[in-house]
């Protein structure tokens, strides 16, 4: 009888190790995944010359972002398309944005109607990348996130990329260059598209009332 309890508890031992093999295995490969995404995209985190291209959903709104980044000099355009509760039209709001050192301007066109309006500067200027969404250089962060993500391999316009779920997050980020390329939220879906070291003076325009 006792010779069988010793079986059964080695069985028992033996299957908890395997478990716990399986687990470390699993979340090694997830360590070492986002630790790679966090390395490679460090070169883009600071980048201050850039088109990005972003596109977002929400609700029965649409939002299409471009912004030009020289150096800190920057021309920012975010259109709304979307509906008013109970109204049959679509309608369509501009939000543009400049900055050049201290001369800003914001201006707001509805229809045919533009006016400057103070207190917004549209989108930031940080490239949408790994290492600037985790905001940690930092191991046990990421080990932590690791820890409590799931991680698959899939493809994204014809990018191949990892896809990252946690927290009710989903993210996809290019495996070559650590650029995330799609985020799922609990706001909506966002899109994003980059060119790089491509933007001149010219791009950066002062827009005019």
């Amino acid at each position: 009888m006792e010779k069988k309890k010793m079986k059964l508890w080695k069985k028992i031992l033996i299957g908890v190790l395997i478990v716990i093999a399986i687990f470390l295995i699993f979340v090694t490969r997830r360590f070492i995944i986002i630790t790679n995404l966090d390395n490679i995209s460090k070169e883009y985190a600071n980048k201050t010359n850039y088109i990005e291209i972003a596109s977002y959903a929400q609700g029965s709104n649409a939002y299409i972002r471009t912004l030009y980044n020289k150096n800190g000099n920057i021309l920012s355009e975010m259109k709304i398309i979307g509906k008013i509760s109970n109204q049959p039209n679509i309608y369509t709001t501009t939000f543009t944005s400049y900055i050049n050192g201290n001369d800003k301007i914001s201006i707001v066109q509805r229809g045919e109607e533009k006016k400057v309006e103070d207190g917004f500067e549209v989108g930031n200027n940080l490239v949408k990348c790994a290492y600037n969404y985790w905001k940690y250089d930092n191991l046990i962060y990421h080990l932590i996130n690791a820890i409590t993500s799931r991680i698959t391999t899939t493809e994204y316009n014809n990018k191949k990329c990892y896809r990252i779920e946690a927290n009710g997050i989903i993210l996809w980020i290019d495996k070559d260059t650590g650029l995330i390329c799609r985020e799922i939220n609990g706001f909506g879906v966002a899109e994003f598209n980059y060119e790089f070291d491509v933007v001149k003076d010219d791009d950066i325009v002062k827009p005019s009332v």
